[in-house]
């Protein structure tokens, strides 16, 4: 089972797994009405580890530019949802922390990476008006904050 691709979808690649058969599984969800449901859910879904994060994080980037609406999809559950939100908000500050005082760690990259894609997004003049309209989608400023400040002192390197 953990071979997989769809468990790497569910949770994160196994080392033995070809990443790019995990996001072929997941693109395979997207194409019906309620495999995208699900995937925005699972995407949505506080991580239950940094693997989970940095996967789920490069997932959502590679697809902000092809699926921006899927995207903002999840961040806006992931930012709605009253289980959700909590243990987002929880990582995010904890991860301030660490980078505050330890630098730019496994798990302040990790949680950079899964905030990326929206703080990409939230930079670019055609995708900006996306995220006005999803009136769901607030506070989020700590989370791309955090994304663009590791990025830049990282050179690029979540």
């Amino acid at each position: 089972r953990r071979l997989s691709p769809l468990t790497g979808v569910l949770t994160a690649p196994d080392p033995d797994v070809d990443g790019h058969s995990c996001e072929v599984a997941a693109r395979k969800m997207i194409e019906t009405a309620q495999g995208r449901a699900d995937l925005v859910g699972l995407l949505a879904a506080p991580c239950a580890g940094d693997a989970e994060a940095r996967w789920r994080g490069r997932v959502l980037d590679r697809w902000r530019g092809q699926q921006p609406e899927f995207v903002l999809d999840v961040y806006e559950t992931a930012l709605s949802d009253a289980e959700f939100r909590p243990a987002h908000d929880a990582r995010v500050s904890e991860a301030l922390g660490l980078w505050l005082h330890h630098g730019a760690g496994e798990a302040v990259r990790a949680t950079a990476q899964w905030w990326h894609a929206l703080s990409v997004m939230e930079q670019r003049d055609r995708q900006r008006p996306l995220l006005r309209k999803r009136l769901l989608l607030t506070d989020y400023l700590p989370g791309i904050r955090l994304a663009k400040a590791v990025f830049a002192r990282t050179g690029g390197r979540l």
